[in-house]
Order: C-alpha cells, then structure tokens, then sequence
C-alpha cells in the first residue's frame, strides 16, 4: 500500500481507528510506532498524512490531515473488457484503479464463458475492494467507475455512443488485436481529451466483432506480435497510450 485509503465515513473528527488489512499493513509492512507518519488520502478527494496516535495488537488511531490535491489525469480513460475469469477480472480492476481509467466497461463476448457473470468477484462490492486496493497502490483516490453490459452489439452500437453524446465526447477508439496491423503512434492521439480501448478475452476477439467495432469507430492496433494474458495487455495498452500522447 503506497496511500492509505480511507473514507469519510470512517472519520471521527480527523481521527480514524483501522483495523484489518490496512492495519496489519501500517503495523506490520510499514512498521509504524507511535508518532510515525504516513500517507493517506481520502477516497474521492485530497491526500495528506496520517499520525499514528496509538497502536495495539488488533487496531491503529491516526490523527489525519487531507491537504494535498492530486494530480488530475491529461485525459479521460475508459476501458472495454470482456469479461475475464474471475481472478483475472481482479487484476484487471485493480491495475485500472493503479493507472487512472475513468470508466471500466465490462461486456460480453463471443469467447467469454456465461458462468462468469454469476461469479461472485463481479458483485459490486467486491469489485470494490479490488478497485481501493489498486488506487492505494497508484497513490490514487479517485475511484473508477464499473459498469456491467451483457448485450455485446447493443453496447457498441447504442449504449456507448449514447454515453459519448451525453458527455458531448468525440473519443478516440482503440481496439487491441494480436492480428492488426499497425502500432499507435503519436499522430494517432494527437490532442486527445478522451479515449477508450478495447481489450478482448484471452482466447481473443471473433472476427465478427472486431468488423462490428470497427464499423462503429474502433481503430485495430497491436501491442506486438504475441498473444498477451487481459492483465498484461491491459497494461501494455496504457502504458503505450501514455508514451505516445503526453
């Protein structure tokens, strides 16, 4: 945990009593005594330090200060993720909390097993929990939004143009495929104020889909020649988005 994330309702005046992970981490990782400081940041608004005012075996009291405004992202990111397996569906939430998406669509796919929208690790709270733990590790408090679509062609051609004109949006498109041809560059992004990518399931897209989306405004790029794990390709495609437009 590099930013302890804490909510308003947790707050006692500017004290805060934690037990649970975040204790075991302030005790145990960080190895906090009485008088040490640590970060902390207020889920949705500002970061600041927290003072360690007492410690036991079962809970930690700090005396908190939210004084520091974090840097807002250049851009809004959103991403599309077909619906991975559950464990993997954790990584892919936590690592969008790391790397600053806006929004996470979650849909259906041609390639995504059925069972996985009963899985308990798509409930909105545990979805949650994996989304705090990725913005303590990005130093972030700024909570994504997830949102669940079932209907694969009634998302792409109706709900997400619908949230773009809502938002008065002209994003750019980017649809990541093993088999596309060319690479984003910076011509691509130029002065982008809005994108969002498209990550398939790992058995990958269906040909008919990735027609569908690009009929729909989705440009194909490759993140290199081999076929990437949602988690690692997720990764890559941000990574390569912020190298190529800042």
């Amino acid at each position: 945990m590099n930013l302890i994330i804490i909510e308003k309702h947790e707050l006692d005046g500017n004290q805060v009593v934690l037990t649970g992970q975040r204790f075991k981490h302030i005790r145990d990782i960080l190895r906090c005594k009485v008088g040490s400081k640590i970060e902390v940041g207020m889920l949705g608004g500002k970061a600041g330090s927290g003072e360690v005012l007492e410690i036991s075996s079962k809970h930690v009291l700090l005396k908190c200060e939210f004084v520091k405004n974090l840097d807002q992202q250049p851009r809004e990111l959103d991403i599309v993720c077909a619906l991975p397996r559950p464990q993997t569906l954790k990584s892919v939430l936590q690592i969008s909390a790391t790397m600053g998406v806006s929004n996470i669509h979650i849909i259906r796919a041609n390639k995504v097993e059925p069972c996985y929208f009963n899985a308990s690790a798509i409930e909105p709270s545990q979805m949650r929990k994996q989304l705090i733990k990725g913005l303590s590790q990005g130093r972030n408090t700024l909570l994504p939004e997830v949102h669940i679509h079932k209907r694969f062609k009634n998302f792409i051609s109706k709900t997400l143009p619908a949230i773009c004109d809502k938002k008065n949006s002209k994003p750019h498109k980017l649809l990541f495929d093993p088999y596309a041809k060319d690479i984003v560059g910076s011509k691509h992004l130029a002065k982008a104020e809005h994108i969002i990518i498209a990550i398939g399931p790992e058995a990958g897209w269906v040909p008919f889909e990735i027609d569908f989306m690009v009929e729909h405004g989705f440009k194909p790029y490759q993140l290199g020649p081999w076929p990437l794990r949602v988690e690692h390709a997720l990764v890559s495609a941000i990574s390569q988005i912020e190298l190529v437009s800042n």
